[in-house]
């Protein structure tokens, strides 16, 4: 059997993500095995003095692949068009999961970090998972640019909706932008806040090309995130490839998307 692998590209986790699940779908659908090799070239996620100089896909999950006695039929390396159109078909959120639970298996030790904080904090209680999505995502838009941050108090007063509808409720909040983690927790209260130790920015800059910033830490923070927002009893989400994966894993849990921008 042949086989076709991929590559990483300069940008965040979850467009690389669902690069990968672009290839497995390929793959399935022309009997072809697939390979993924992020160690090569630019990536935002390597950090060979924390975890060596090997295939940074490896730092968190088990490998896809790399067996070097099958014949490689063809190497990717995507441009910024995502992964999905490298099949040219939209993959569900039930084909999406059905991938994810055959081919992409979290590695052990990041499975029971997620475990213990799930049964810690999220399971006693409903909880609204939130996912707002910062820094550079200003770039997205065509026009209108210098107001395109999510105006967080519209956001809130949305988030607040929602947490209406739930008696003894907390709210996960997933962000990659500081100042907005601090006012939903500001206006909450900390008791009623969940969030991890995830790299957050104070600027416009993204935090996945800063490379002061361990490259492992980046990729684990932003994986956590996505996993316990899929966990959640509901989700308000930023439309991000971060939110997209989340809905990957969990295809049946409800959710709504942030209507404000500034």
């Amino acid at each position: 059997m042949k086989s076709i692998e991929i590559q990483s590209r300069p940008c965040g986790f979850f467009s690389n993500f669902r690069t990968v699940l672009g290839l497995l779908h390929t793959c399935e659908i022309g009997g072809h095995k697939p390979s993924v090799r992020f160690e090569l070239g630019e990536a935002c996620y390597r950090d060979p003095v924390k975890m060596g100089h090997c295939n940074w896909w490896n730092y968190y999950f088990e490998p896809i692949n790399q067996d070097p006695r099958l014949k490689k039929l063809q190497k990717l390396t995507p441009d910024y068009k995502y992964e999905i159109r490298l099949t040219k078909v939209k993959i569900t959120r039930k084909e999406g999961h059905n991938l994810i639970k055959k081919h992409i298996i979290l590695r052990k030790d990041i499975t029971q970090s997620i475990n213990k904080f799930y049964a810690a904090h999220m399971t006693k209680c409903k909880v609204i998972g939130v996912h707002v999505r910062g820094t550079d995502s200003y770039l997205w838009l065509k026009k209108n640019r210098e107001k395109s941050f999510y105006n967080i108090n519209k956001v809130i007063k949305q988030l607040k909706t929602t947490y209406g509808k739930y008696d003894n409720c907390k709210i996960f909040v997933a962000s990659d932008q500081h100042q907005y983690v601090q006012k939903i927790r500001k206006y909450f209260g900390s008791d009623k806040i969940l969030i991890t130790d995830s790299v957050r920015s104070r600027t416009r800059s993204n935090v996945h090309n800063d490379d002061k910033i361990s490259g492992y830490q980046k990729g684990l923070g932003a994986l956590t995130d996505c996993i316990l927002l899929s966990k959640c009893d509901y989700l308000v989400l930023s439309r991000s490839n971060l939110s997209k994966v989340a809905l990957y894993y969990n295809p049946k849990v409800q959710h709504e998307y942030l209507k404000w921008r500034a």
